[in-house]
């Protein structure tokens, strides 16, 4: 894995504007994410394992939208 130079920082905590195809990768991987979270409330027991599941998938969900994000260049 290589290191991280300054344009890597720069990159990471500057907005990036999405452009329409990052805006629709976007969309469709919230749209994911909510339909499978609901699956999980609807299938597993209130639990601390069903709070994990979320939990997880909601950072599963904004690595997905900062791997597009950071990356859109590469769509």
């Amino acid at each position: 894995m290589p290191g991280i130079n300054g344009s890597d920082l720069e990159k990471m905590f500057t907005y990036q504007t999405p452009t329409p195809e990052a805006k629709e990768r976007h969309s469709y991987i919230d749209a994911s994410a909510q339909s499978f979270a609901k699956d999980i409330l609807d299938n597993v027991p209130e639990c601390p394992e069903q709070t994990l599941a979320i939990r997880h998938l909601q950072m599963a969900r904004m690595w997905s939208n900062a791997g597009i994000a950071l990356n859109h260049d590469k769509l």
